[in-house]
């Protein structure tokens, strides 16, 4: 799991934690499942997104194909608490510190009656062509296989 950790020595009672997130590894990201809180951080810009992921957002997030309109399409979504994981998940490279924040990977929801869902990605341009999103897409079908309706 995922969560942030206090600035300064704090007890539990008064540091400033971030919402417990849901996450999977492989053998080089960290995948964020999306959920409502995230979604409007990415909708309010670079900083809020990355205060929430502490990772570090590239000045050209978001990647093509993730726009304004895909976000908000997430955010309705994701207002069906049973979607959850079933849609977005932000990909970050572990080799950062912090983490790097360097596309989206997820899918196009539940399955259907036939098992079947859809998987899209988009990666921003300084890290495409390097297997990130071959990496993801693997980890999201294992993923998906253990979480079966």
């Amino acid at each position: 799991m995922w969560r942030r950790k206090p600035k300064t020595k704090a007890t539990a009672s008064n540091a400033e934690l971030k919402p417990l997130l849901r996450a999977v590894e492989s053998n080089r990201l960290v995948l964020v499942a999306a959920n409502a809180d995230l979604v409007r951080a990415d909708l309010q810009g670079v900083a809020p997104l990355a205060d929430m992921l502490e990772a570090q957002v590239p000045e050209n997030w978001p990647p093509e194909l993730y726009d304004r309109e895909a976000m908000e399409y997430a955010l309705r979504m994701l207002e069906d608490t049973t979607v959850f994981g079933w849609s977005f998940w932000y990909l970050l490279k572990r080799s950062e510190n912090p983490p790097q924040l360097i596309g989206i990977c997820g899918f196009k929801g539940r399955p259907d009656a036939a098992g079947s869902t859809e998987i899209s990605y988009s990666i921003v341009p300084q890290f495409r062509n390097l297997g990130f999103a071959s990496e993801a897409v693997d980890r999201l079908i294992h993923w998906a296989f253990s979480h079966q309706t």
